[in-house]
């Protein structure tokens, strides 16, 4: 359910008046002392002098959608289909009462909703999405798009402080790093942290000072309060030059080793190595934890955003002079990979797959001469007589 969607909202409106009366109030969690049952009941009195031009009916849905949510109490996964921008009050209401659904009034905390609920989804409303990039919509286009984790606390306050969930994924998001320490912070259990980014060259709450150190609120700083309970780390952003300390210490997370349980981790280079170039000194088997099985090393330094941006454009000259540009860049990198390889079967002895991955595939090819996967069949054959399956791609 979307509210946001006007033809869902004029169907609920419809149906409203013609179902309303019908609910059993013997029904359980419908009994007239429960806040749904007295909720209802006032909607029942109500009813004959509400209008639907002078937008009485416009926070039902919102509030239909919560009682359905309140009365599944077995409900372990939900998804959330959150607003691209911040002009949508609907959501705000049902937050609001997301989060106060939680005052249980001298009741038992077993008999309060959302207490199952393990995997939480965060994604943009793909229907405000569509509205936007069609032709006919003369309407100015949001300067903030995505899933924004810092403005969606009632959401998260709704899950007894996030102590339930164990996966949370955040959908073609806008978090910057000191969101997901937030996160962190609140969601001790948390087992799986997700993100996909959506392009923000710019975030708008700075940390400002010195950007060799670890900000307090730096993502890293919370990974090292979690070593024993994440399994699943997969985040990523296109642009965090100037926020480096937010991320960690030299703009890297240095925690990475110390989760001693993680068995999957997605992570751009820039994040595990950081912005400064000694780093790229320290053998890649000794940033990562022993426990790792899957591995997915996504090629990407803050500057490839430049880079990113203009290659669409490229003629084939310019393709050719950027993968000559790249040599010195490919075979450092290669050399690192192949060092990873022959250390692996002692330092990660659970290791099943690596990938490596790229926005930029001119770096590695150069059209009808050399393939991508050219350059790491040394890798691949050092990995593959291991046991660990070896992939190269495009992202």
């Amino acid at each position: 359910m979307t509210l946001t969607r006007d033809s869902v909202v004029r169907e609920t409106r419809r149906c409203f008046g013609r179902l309303l009366r019908t609910f059993d109030t013997l029904a359980p969690g419908l009994s007239s002392g429960s806040p749904i049952g007295r909720a209802l009941s006032i909607m029942v009195l109500a009813l004959p002098v509400l209008s639907t031009h002078a937008g009485d009916f416009d926070g039902v849905p919102q509030v239909l959608l919560f009682f359905v949510l309140t009365l599944l109490k077995r409900l372990e996964t939900l998804m959330l289909q959150l607003p691209i921008c911040d002009d949508h009050p609907e959501y705000t209401v049902l937050f609001e009462k997301l989060a106060k659904s939680q005052e249980s009034e001298g009741g038992s905390e077993d008999e309060l909703p959302f207490q199952n609920i393990k995997t939480l989804l965060l994604q943009g409303d793909p229907e405000l999405l569509e509205h936007f990039e069609s032709d006919d919509c003369s309407c100015e286009v949001p300067e903030v798009w995505g899933c924004q984790a810092r403005d969606y606390w009632p959401v998260y306050d709704a899950f007894p402080n996030l102590n339930r969930i164990q996966h949370l994924y955040l959908h073609n998001s806008i978090a910057c790093p000191r969101n997901l320490n937030q996160v962190l912070k609140n969601a001790p259990s948390l087992r799986t942290l997700y993100m996909t980014p959506r392009r923000e060259d710019d975030f708008d709450h700075g940390p400002g000072g010195d950007l060799t150190h670890a900000h307090p609120e730096a993502l890293d700083v919370a990974l090292l309060e979690r070593p024993k309970k994440l399994r699943h780390l997969d985040v990523a952003w296109f642009d965090c030059r100037g926020y480096e300390s937010l991320i960690g210490p030299e703009g890297r997370l240095s925690a990475i080793a110390e989760l001693v349980h993680l068995e999957k981790l997605c992570i751009q280079l820039c994040v595990l190595y950081g912005n400064s170039p000694a780093n790229l000194l320290t053998p890649l088997v000794d940033l990562l934890p022993p426990s790792l099985v899957e591995l997915a090393l996504e090629e990407w330094w803050w500057d490839d955003v430049d880079t990113y941006d203009d290659m669409e454009d490229w003629i084939a000259t310019e393709k050719v002079v950027h993968y000559q540009g790249k040599q010195e860049y490919r075979a450092k990198a290669v050399g690192i990979l192949e060092k990873f390889a022959l250390a692996c079967p002692g330092r990660l002895p659970k290791l099943r797959k690596v990938s490596f991955l790229t926005k930029i595939p001119w770096t590695w090819t150069l059209e009808g001469y050399v393939t991508m996967q050219s350059h790491f069949d040394g890798v691949k054959g050092l990995l593959e007589g291991h046991g660990v399956e070896f992939l190269v791609d495009e992202v």
